[in-house]
This record gives C-alpha cells, sequence and structure tokens, in this order.
C-alpha cells in the first residue's frame, strides 16, 4: 500500500500549464471564441445541421476530441474549408492544453 502510494506521488500527471508556456496564453474569449462564432457556429447550433450546439461550453468541452480530429488534424471542418492553418493550429494548442478559459 504505501510503495503504490509513493509511486503515485512519483507519477503525478503534469498539466499542460506545465509541460507548453502557451498554455498559459491562450485562452477561449481571447483567442478561440471568435474562431467558434465565425465558422462552427453557423452549423452547429440548437436546430442547426451540424451535431451539437457549440454555443454552449460543455457542448464544447465534451465534443474537443471530435472538435480536434474534425477541424484540426483532418480539416474536414468546417465545411468548404474556410479556416486557415493559424487558426487550426490554434484551435488544437488551446484543445490540448485543456480548453482553457471556457
Amino acid at each position: 500500500f504505501c510503495l503504490s502510494r509513493g509511486l503515485g506521488d512519483v507519477y503525478k500527471r503534469q498539466t499542460p500549464d506545465t509541460i507548453d508556456p502557451a498554455c498559459d496564453t491562450i485562452t477561449y474569449v481571447k483567442h478561440i471564441q471568435a474562431i467558434f462564432v465565425q465558422k462552427c457556429i453557423s452549423c452547429h447550433i440548437a436546430g442547426g445541421t451540424g451535431p451539437g450546439d457549440y454555443t454552449k461550453s460543455e457542448n464544447i468541452k465534451n465534443q474537443k476530441d471530435r472538435i480536434k480530429v474534425r477541424a484540426v488534424i483532418d480539416g474536414t471542418m468546417p465545411e468548404g474549408g474556410s479556416m486557415t492553418k493559424q487558426e487550426r493550429e490554434l484551435l488544437g494548442k488551446w484543445i490540448d492544453c485543456g480548453t482553457k478559459g471556457i
């Protein structure tokens, strides 16, 4: 018991904030909200054509992995490819950093 407890202390999970200094600066309101408003919410809203309502922060948090795959990795979202490479990179970094500020 004591050994496993001691190992747990050794292997404490580092948060993204301690790994990457960019995580301390990227926030939803300052950097990411405009991307969702301009690129996502026209479809991803209650009653919209896309799944999920991204006007609600809990939906973004719950779908962050899917958002990363579709918008950042595959680049299949938004439809029509209107997101810039810089927006994709910023969105991906924000997700990797734990969706800070939402």
